[in-house]
Protein backbone atom coordinates (compact mmCIF):
# COMPACT_ATOMS: atom_id res chain seq x y z
CA UNK A 1 0.00 0.00 0.00
CA UNK A 2 1.40 3.39 -1.01
CA UNK A 3 2.19 5.81 1.78
CA UNK A 4 0.75 9.33 1.42
CA UNK A 5 3.30 11.93 0.37
CA UNK A 6 4.61 14.05 3.22
CA UNK A 7 4.04 17.76 2.68
CA UNK A 8 7.25 19.78 2.48
CA UNK A 9 7.39 22.59 5.02
CA UNK A 10 8.08 25.82 3.21
CA UNK A 11 10.72 28.15 4.60
CA UNK A 12 11.16 31.90 4.71
CA UNK A 13 14.44 33.39 3.58
CA UNK A 14 15.38 34.02 7.22
CA UNK A 15 14.83 30.36 8.09
CA UNK A 16 17.03 29.29 5.17
CA UNK A 17 19.81 31.61 6.38
CA UNK A 18 19.43 30.47 10.00
CA UNK A 19 19.72 26.83 8.94
CA UNK A 20 22.89 27.55 6.97
CA UNK A 21 24.53 29.42 9.85
CA UNK A 22 23.61 26.61 12.24
CA UNK A 23 26.16 24.47 10.38
CA UNK A 24 29.09 26.89 10.35
CA UNK A 25 32.23 26.76 8.27
CA UNK A 26 34.51 24.50 10.34
CA UNK A 27 37.20 26.90 11.56
CA UNK A 28 38.86 27.47 14.92
CA UNK A 29 37.29 29.95 17.31
CA UNK A 30 40.37 32.19 17.12
CA UNK A 31 40.43 32.28 13.31
CA UNK A 32 39.80 35.65 11.62
CA UNK A 33 36.37 36.02 10.04
CA UNK A 34 35.88 37.40 6.53
CA UNK A 35 36.21 41.13 5.90
CA UNK A 36 32.82 42.18 4.51
CA UNK A 37 34.21 45.49 3.26
CA UNK A 38 36.76 43.71 1.07
CA UNK A 39 34.04 41.57 -0.45
CA UNK A 40 31.75 44.51 -1.23
CA UNK A 41 34.72 46.43 -2.67
CA UNK A 42 35.58 43.52 -4.96
CA UNK A 43 31.97 43.37 -6.17
CA UNK A 44 31.81 47.13 -6.75
CA UNK A 45 34.94 47.04 -8.90
CA UNK A 46 34.35 43.77 -10.72
CA UNK A 47 35.45 43.48 -14.33
CA UNK A 48 32.44 43.83 -16.70
CA UNK A 49 33.41 40.47 -18.19
CA UNK A 50 31.78 38.81 -15.16
CA UNK A 51 28.43 40.09 -16.43
CA UNK A 52 29.02 39.24 -20.09
CA UNK A 53 26.28 36.87 -21.25
CA UNK A 54 28.83 34.99 -23.36
CA UNK A 55 30.86 33.99 -20.30
CA UNK A 56 30.18 30.54 -18.84
CA UNK A 57 29.78 31.43 -15.17
CA UNK A 58 29.77 27.79 -14.09
CA UNK A 59 33.16 27.28 -15.75
CA UNK A 60 34.55 30.39 -14.03
CA UNK A 61 33.40 29.07 -10.66
CA UNK A 62 34.93 25.67 -11.38
CA UNK A 63 38.24 27.36 -12.27
CA UNK A 64 38.34 29.20 -8.94
CA UNK A 65 37.82 25.94 -7.07
CA UNK A 66 40.45 24.25 -9.21
CA UNK A 67 42.92 27.07 -8.51
CA UNK A 68 42.23 26.52 -4.80
CA UNK A 69 43.34 22.92 -5.19
CA UNK A 70 39.96 21.22 -5.46
CA UNK A 71 38.71 19.32 -8.50
CA UNK A 72 35.01 20.25 -8.72
CA UNK A 73 33.75 17.10 -10.39
CA UNK A 74 30.08 17.23 -11.30
CA UNK A 75 29.78 20.89 -10.30
CA UNK A 76 27.17 21.75 -12.91
CA UNK A 77 24.90 18.89 -11.93
CA UNK A 78 25.34 19.62 -8.24
CA UNK A 79 24.41 23.27 -8.78
CA UNK A 80 21.22 22.31 -10.62
CA UNK A 81 20.24 19.79 -7.96
CA UNK A 82 20.84 22.22 -5.08
CA UNK A 83 18.98 25.00 -6.87
CA UNK A 84 16.00 22.69 -7.44
CA UNK A 85 16.09 21.42 -3.84
CA UNK A 86 16.08 24.94 -2.40
CA UNK A 87 13.40 26.11 -4.83
CA UNK A 88 11.08 23.40 -3.48
CA UNK A 89 11.48 24.71 0.07
CA UNK A 90 11.42 28.48 -0.46
CA UNK A 91 8.04 29.95 0.40
CA UNK A 92 8.28 33.06 -1.76
CA UNK A 93 8.44 30.95 -4.93
CA UNK A 94 4.88 29.81 -4.15
CA UNK A 95 3.69 33.42 -3.91
CA UNK A 96 3.98 34.47 -7.55
CA UNK A 97 7.73 35.17 -7.60
CA UNK A 98 9.68 33.31 -10.28
CA UNK A 99 13.19 31.87 -10.05
CA UNK A 100 15.83 33.60 -12.22
CA UNK A 101 16.32 32.51 -15.82
CA UNK A 102 19.42 30.56 -16.99
CA UNK A 103 21.21 33.69 -18.23
CA UNK A 104 20.86 35.34 -14.81
CA UNK A 105 22.02 32.15 -13.09
CA UNK A 106 25.12 32.17 -15.28
CA UNK A 107 25.89 35.73 -14.17
CA UNK A 108 25.33 34.70 -10.56
CA UNK A 109 27.89 31.89 -10.88
CA UNK A 110 30.46 34.28 -12.33
CA UNK A 111 29.95 36.81 -9.52
CA UNK A 112 30.02 34.00 -6.96
CA UNK A 113 33.41 33.03 -8.41
CA UNK A 114 34.63 36.61 -8.04
CA UNK A 115 33.61 36.73 -4.37
CA UNK A 116 34.98 33.27 -3.65
CA UNK A 117 38.37 34.22 -5.08
CA UNK A 118 38.41 37.35 -2.91
CA UNK A 119 37.45 35.30 0.15
CA UNK A 120 40.15 32.71 -0.47
CA UNK A 121 42.69 35.50 -0.96
CA UNK A 122 41.91 36.49 2.64
CA UNK A 123 43.28 33.04 3.50
CA UNK A 124 40.67 31.81 5.96
CA UNK A 125 41.26 28.29 7.26
CA UNK A 126 39.60 25.99 4.74
CA UNK A 127 37.48 22.92 5.35
CA UNK A 128 38.26 19.70 3.47
CA UNK A 129 37.76 19.91 -0.28
CA UNK A 130 34.48 18.01 -0.45
CA UNK A 131 32.93 20.23 2.24
CA UNK A 132 34.23 23.37 0.52
CA UNK A 133 32.67 22.37 -2.80
CA UNK A 134 29.37 21.51 -1.08
CA UNK A 135 29.33 24.91 0.61
CA UNK A 136 30.11 26.68 -2.67
CA UNK A 137 27.23 24.86 -4.34
CA UNK A 138 24.86 25.92 -1.55
CA UNK A 139 26.16 29.49 -1.60
CA UNK A 140 25.53 29.77 -5.34
CA UNK A 141 21.96 28.51 -4.91
CA UNK A 142 21.48 31.10 -2.16
CA UNK A 143 22.60 33.91 -4.47
CA UNK A 144 20.34 32.66 -7.25
CA UNK A 145 17.18 32.21 -5.19
CA UNK A 146 17.55 34.61 -2.23
CA UNK A 147 18.82 37.56 -4.28
CA UNK A 148 18.55 37.09 -8.06
CA UNK A 149 14.84 36.23 -7.89
CA UNK A 150 14.14 39.91 -7.20
CA UNK A 151 17.35 41.81 -8.02
CA UNK A 152 18.93 41.34 -11.46
CA UNK A 153 22.60 40.26 -11.18
CA UNK A 154 23.60 42.92 -13.72
CA UNK A 155 22.71 45.57 -11.11
CA UNK A 156 24.59 44.02 -8.20
CA UNK A 157 27.89 45.91 -8.55
CA UNK A 158 26.29 49.35 -8.91
CA UNK A 159 24.21 49.59 -5.71
CA UNK A 160 25.78 49.82 -2.26
CA UNK A 161 22.77 48.31 -0.49
CA UNK A 162 22.57 45.44 -2.99
CA UNK A 163 26.31 44.78 -2.63
CA UNK A 164 25.80 44.41 1.12
CA UNK A 165 22.86 42.08 0.51
CA UNK A 166 24.78 39.97 -2.00
CA UNK A 167 27.91 39.64 0.13
CA UNK A 168 25.97 38.78 3.27
CA UNK A 169 24.02 36.15 1.35
CA UNK A 170 27.30 34.83 -0.05
CA UNK A 171 28.75 34.43 3.46
CA UNK A 172 25.56 32.88 4.86
CA UNK A 173 25.52 30.30 2.09
CA UNK A 174 29.02 29.25 3.08
CA UNK A 175 28.08 29.17 6.77
CA UNK A 176 30.26 32.18 7.60
CA UNK A 177 29.69 35.29 9.69
CA UNK A 178 31.29 38.64 8.98
CA UNK A 179 33.99 39.96 11.30
CA UNK A 180 32.65 40.86 14.74
CA UNK A 181 29.32 39.07 14.33
CA UNK A 182 27.78 35.90 15.68
CA UNK A 183 25.28 33.80 13.67
CA UNK A 184 22.22 35.51 15.15
CA UNK A 185 23.59 38.99 14.40
CA UNK A 186 24.55 37.91 10.89
CA UNK A 187 21.04 36.59 10.21
CA UNK A 188 19.45 39.74 11.67
CA UNK A 189 21.56 42.01 9.49
CA UNK A 190 20.85 39.90 6.43
CA UNK A 191 17.12 40.18 7.11
CA UNK A 192 17.34 43.96 7.59
CA UNK A 193 18.77 44.54 4.11
CA UNK A 194 17.27 41.62 2.19
CA UNK A 195 15.00 42.53 -0.71
CA UNK A 196 13.49 39.05 -0.49
CA UNK A 197 12.73 39.40 3.24
CA UNK A 198 10.96 42.73 2.61
CA UNK A 199 8.99 41.22 -0.25
CA UNK A 200 7.98 38.26 1.92
CA UNK A 201 6.64 40.64 4.56
CA UNK A 202 4.72 42.69 1.99
CA UNK A 203 3.19 39.64 0.33
CA UNK A 204 2.28 38.04 3.66
CA UNK A 205 0.51 41.21 4.79
CA UNK A 206 -1.31 41.41 1.47
CA UNK A 207 -2.40 37.77 1.76
CA UNK A 208 -3.58 38.40 5.33
CA UNK A 209 -5.65 41.40 4.24
CA UNK A 210 -7.19 39.44 1.36
CA UNK A 211 -7.99 36.56 3.70
CA UNK A 212 -9.64 38.91 6.19
CA UNK A 213 -11.73 40.46 3.43
CA UNK A 214 -12.80 37.02 2.23
CA UNK A 215 -13.83 36.04 5.76
CA UNK A 216 -15.81 39.27 6.13
CA UNK A 217 -17.48 38.67 2.76
CA UNK A 218 -18.55 35.16 3.76
CA UNK A 219 -19.86 36.37 7.11
CA UNK A 220 -21.87 39.08 5.34
CA UNK A 221 -23.30 36.51 2.91
CA UNK A 222 -24.25 34.18 5.77
CA UNK A 223 -26.00 37.02 7.62
CA UNK A 224 -27.85 38.02 4.46
CA UNK A 225 -29.07 34.45 3.96
CA UNK A 226 -30.11 34.22 7.60
CA UNK A 227 -32.01 37.49 7.34
CA UNK A 228 -33.72 36.37 4.13
CA UNK A 229 -34.78 33.05 5.66
CA UNK A 230 -36.22 34.88 8.68
CA UNK A 231 -38.56 36.93 6.52
CA UNK A 232 -39.41 34.24 3.98
CA UNK A 233 -39.76 31.41 6.48
CA UNK A 234 -37.29 29.27 4.57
Amino acid sequence: MEQPATAVRLLSGREVVDNALAAPWPIRADSPLPDLARLTHALAHCDPVFLDSRVDGRAVLADVLRDAGHEPEGLRGALEIERFRLSQRLRILTMGVSAPDPAACCQVSALAALLLRELLDQEPPRPPGVILVERVVRMTAFLELLVATLVRPSTWPSSESVRQEVCRTFLAGLGLCATGENPHQTADRWEEISTLARQETTMSLRAEIEHRREVERRIAQARARESASHYTGR
